[in-house]
């Protein structure tokens, strides 16, 4: 029996969570009120102070679900082997698919600009993935932690112009278009085998 409350609940804290980015794409979070996300996801007040304390606390939970799916798509992809082979890296695609997934979130946080912890989180990630992928892989006089900062603010920016401007163009193409540029950018650093 305990397992199908889990769902019930986990449904219900969706619905709460779907509910506030909805809300969050037509205002800021500091003017959403309890009274009106419960009657969007269709749950008493009570329902969702049973979860949460605030509007906040709600964010911040939908903020380190996002950071967790970053974090996993980053650990998973061997990236030594694109570089290897002078393709994109595929860990930006996987960027990419979690910000098409989580498209409402990702401009909510671009229109916060520095603001956003969720925004500091995912930029450190990436960057931790690409210095230890440019000490494996690239040799000479380079500045691995300048690179890694250089690479991944042009992703970011990118991927702030496709959130705010023209999501109708392919993410993922733009993404791979982008892996091409850095890998040849990167080419004359290479560590011979």
């Amino acid at each position: 029996m305990p397992r199908k409350e889990d769902r019930r609940v986990k449904r219900t804290k969706t619905a709460i969570k779907h509910s506030l980015l909805n809300l969050l794409s037509q205002k800021s979070i500091d003017k959403v009120t309890i009274k009106e996300l419960s009657d969007l996801a269709n749950c008493d007040r009570k329902t969702i102070y049973n979860y949460y304390d605030s509007v906040y606390e709600i964010l911040d939970d939908i903020e380190l679900e996002l950071v967790a799916k970053v974090e996993e798509s980053i650990e998973l992809i061997d990236a030594n082997k694109h570089i290897e082979n002078k393709e994109p890296i595929e860990m930006f695609e996987e960027l990419a698919k979690i910000i098409i997934a989580n498209s409402d979130l990702m401009t909510y946080m671009v229109r916060l600009g520095k603001k956003s912890r969720l925004n500091d989180k995912i930029i450190n990630l990436i960057k931790g993935k690409i210095v230890n992928l440019l000490k494996a892989n690239i040799s000479g006089e380079i500045d691995y932690e300048e690179v890694a900062t250089f690479i991944t603010a042009g992703y970011i920016s990118v991927f702030e112009d496709w959130l705010m401007n023209n999501q109708s163009d392919d993410l993922i193409r733009i993404t791979k278009r982008m892996g091409v540029v850095m890998i040849n950018g990167l080419k004359n650093y290479y560590k011979k085998s």
